[in-house]
């Protein structure tokens, strides 16, 4: 997981097994999950 804190703000972002980022979390946006095919290319993003 990587962090960033901005004053008020708060972002994380979240990685698989396979090093592809997976979930952000950002205080302000909500949620962002990232979902992979077999061959690691992006799939979906869903809110």
């Amino acid at each position: 997981m990587k962090r960033q804190i901005w004053t008020g703000f708060e972002r994380k972002y979240h990685y698989n097994a396979q090093h592809l980022l997976s979930l952000i979390v950002d205080s302000e946006k909500g949620a962002l999950h990232y979902r992979y095919d077999e061959l690691g290319q992006l799939e979906r993003v869903k809110t």
